[in-house]
């Protein structure tokens, strides 16, 4: 009955706990009007059956397609898609998400990498991966094509505890586009991760602006082996926020070209700050930590610690 109104703009079906007939979804062409959709429904069958639907869902302003949770996710986006505790993925799920700008993705079991979406996720700007127990890697660089998620601008990595490394397969060739517009990455709670970037996948994130670590209990670096020039040249916030086990930043001395602020909280092991004298003028902003931290670290000269002492903040 509602697809038999053609001056429909917005429809709004939340709790749909049924399965939906597909020829019901096949009819939704005809709402030529329909601007804005926000659906939840235990599954997809025939949802996306048509090529004509296609056409039809990306010529909408706003969506929110919400699968298997019965009360709607608060949309960080115009154009969303939202995948909750499924232990396999709705059958054609990656033709839908080439749709959307954000993908959330939370309590889902039966993935072990983001590798499968790549080819459908070229327009994502915003991705969230939350509670996903069988994830072991986020992009696994041997599964995906040279501009896989080259719209990316910010990455959300919450309660993974599986999570072994964010980044698998070396790192794209160059000239690769993979990665190119990532601004954020947020990593909470994520148990098994050592290191979060190896040098050579740090020259893929030249544009990376952002950079909250918390709580995960077994990280021992940030990022591994020797750095290529002008290491995170727009970086301008990093935290590192309970990190017990973490000993290292990088293993030299690099140029923070940007960064405006640094917090260090809970990190009993970090006895060094990579910074070079010349990168410490360029921090607007402060240092903070607790002062027991501060006063046990160990300085490649007394002017890096004079220059540092002027704008370190005690917790």
């Amino acid at each position: 009955m509602i697809y038999g109104l053609p001056s429909l703009e917005e429809v709004s079906m939340w709790r749909l706990k049924e399965n939906v007939d597909g020829a019901t979804f096949g009819e939704a062409v005809n709402m030529k009007r329909l601007r804005s959709l926000s659906i939840s429904m235990s599954n997809l069958n025939g949802f996306i059956a048509h090529d004509m639907f296609h056409r039809w869902f990306s010529g909408l302003t706003s969506f929110h397609v919400m699968v298997n949770n019965i009360t709607p996710y608060l949309p960080f986006s115009d154009k969303q898609i939202s995948i909750c505790e499924c232990y396999k993925f709705p059958c054609g799920i990656e033709g839908l998400t080439k749709h959307a700008v954000s993908l959330y993705l939370c309590g889902s079991k039966g993935l072990t990498s983001l590798s499968k979406f790549q080819g459908d996720l070229k327009s994502l700007r915003h991705l969230r991966d939350i509670d996903c127990s069988g994830v072991e890697c986020i992009i696994d660089w041997r599964e995906v094509g040279d501009d896989a998620f080259q719209c990316l601008q910010s990455l959300e990595l919450l309660d993974l505890p599986n999570l072994e490394k964010v980044f698998d397969g070396g790192a794209p060739p160059p000239l690769n586009t993979s990665l190119q517009n990532l601004r954020i990455i947020r990593v909470f709670n994520c148990e098994k991760l050592s290191s979060l970037f190896s040098s050579s996948m740090v020259e893929q994130l030249h544009q990376l602006e952002e950079l909250p670590i918390r709580e995960c209990f077994q990280m021992k670096e940030i990022i591994g082996d020797k750095l290529p020039h002008n290491t995170f040249p727009k970086l301008h916030f990093l935290r590192l926020d309970r990190l017990p086990e973490l000993e290292s930043i990088c293993s030299q001395l690099f140029m923070f070209i940007s960064l405006e602020e640094m917090e260090v909280i809970s990190c009993p092991k970090l006895k060094k700050l990579p910074l070079f004298c010349s990168s410490i003028h360029q921090i607007k902003g402060k240092i903070e930590g607790e002062r027991e931290w501060w006063e046990g670290l160990e300085w490649e000269d007394e002017k890096a610690k004079s220059l540092c002492t002027r704008i370190f903040e005690a917790r």
